[in-house]
């Protein structure tokens, strides 16, 4: 998965609330050119540069995320900022500044209403999502949604050509499959090392966090330790 940095001015420091939320949007240039309404580069300027609205008025959007029809992602503004992305919204009720902006991340997808999305889209999506964005925040399956459903008749996107399915399929049977990759692991190094241990007892604590790399690399050094105390 390639990731190109377009940084955006359009966005606020500091956020109000954690990150527990994702919303997928679709974004074309067809308005500006209805020839080329995929044109990459005159879609970032949207993210990136005010948009004229006429009598001298412009307004400013932006996202986290930028995934091109080739599958290339461009990073827009860093996932610690608050992005102008979803705007007027709430979810379930929840929202600060009457929008969702401060506890979600913005991915735009190349697209529109008329046609879906391609093939190296959704396996950019999916590896951006469960390798990096569900890595560095708790952002439960539930709160994976479109702009449609934080701004019901407001907003149609990602619209009906989305495939919902697959991609949350993918994101989250890979999820739990490292998961259990990681568990097993674990279990398999503990037992050698009560193995090697002879009658010796290494306890191990309950409060290990499943899937999480640095609970389970704790947990085996104290018990190597251990060992090596009770060898004293």
């Amino acid at each position: 998965m390639l990731i190109i940095s377009k940084p955006s001015p359009h966005y606020r420091w500091e956020r109000e609330a954690p990150i527990d939320t994702l919303v997928i949007h679709y974004i074309s240039a067809v308005n500006i050119l209805p020839d080329d309404p995929f044109n990459i580069d005159e879609i970032i300027k949207l993210l990136t540069e005010p948009i004229p609205i006429g009598n001298d008025k412009s307004v400013k959007v932006s996202a986290h995320y930028l995934i091109g029809r080739d599958g290339i992602v461009y990073k827009i503004v860093d996932e610690e900022r608050v992005a102008w992305h979803a705007g007027k919204s709430s979810l379930r009720g929840r929202s600060i500044r009457n929008s969702v902006n401060d506890f979600s991340i913005g991915i735009e997808m190349v697209g529109g209403k008329w046609i879906g999305f391609t093939n190296k889209q959704y396996d950019s999506l999916s590896n951006l999502t469960k390798n990096a964005i569900l890595m560095r925040n708790e952002i439960p399956k539930e709160n994976i949604v479109g702009h449609e459903d934080v701004s019901p008749g407001r907003k149609f996107d990602p619209g009906k050509h989305f495939d919902w399915d697959r991609y949350l399929n993918t994101v989250f049977e890979e999820h739990e499959k490292n998961e259990e990759k990681l568990t097993r692991n674990k279990e398999k190094i503990v037992d050698q090392i009560i193995t090697e241990g002879g009658e010796e007892e290494v306890k191990i604590e309950n409060n290990i966090t499943e899937g999480k790399e640095d609970s389970v690399l704790m947990t085996i050094i104290n018990a190597i330790l251990s060992l090596f105390k009770g060898k004293k």
